[in-house]
């Protein structure tokens, strides 16, 4: 009477167990090779495969992303505080040097390339955001300015 099965093969145990053993030994020999055979993780990529058209929309998104981190556009970004405040002010310590803009530049830079791999949404919201603030807050404060200067006008010219 079979003990074990494995398959169409009958394990005895007739012998003591001996031929048994031999045959489980024998089963498991056969499941690490099939285990050792069958490969880990994630089947690589064919770089074959890629069309042609394929490279040259890679090439594009690669060329568009390069100009997401020009240290050009992240000085002009993130020197937007000292240009409010120098138009909120108009005091020129807060002119920014073109070496401080330059630093700026390269660190943000910097930052953008870590953040397109942490958080690329954020990014894309970062920078929309800080080039509508660089365009529109040094305008909206001057207007403001230019408004309160034209009140005081009228209000000193109706007191004559």
């Amino acid at each position: 009477m079979p003990f074990f099965r494995f398959g169409d093969e009958k394990l005895d145990v007739a012998d003591g167990g001996v031929g048994a053993a031999a045959q489980i030994a024998a089963a498991r020999e056969k499941v690490v090779e099939v285990a050792a055979e069958r490969k880990r993780g994630r089947p690589k990529k064919d770089s074959g495969s890629i069309t042609g058209d394929q490279q040259i929309i890679d090439a594009e998104i690669a060329r568009q992303l390069e100009s997401c981190y020009d240290p050009k556009a992240w000085g002009a970004l993130l020197s937007l505080p000292a240009d409010a405040a120098l138009s909120v002010t108009g005091r020129e310590n807060w002119k920014l040097s073109s070496d401080e803009r330059d630093t700026m530049g390269a660190a943000g830079s910097a930052a953008a390339r870590t953040m397109m791999f942490t958080n690329p949404r954020s990014l894309a919201f970062l920078m929309l955001a800080s080039a509508l603030f660089s365009v529109y807050v040094p305008r909206a404060i001057q207007e403001l300015k230019f408004r309160k200067i034209s009140s005081e006008k009228e209000k000193i010219k109706g007191e004559n």
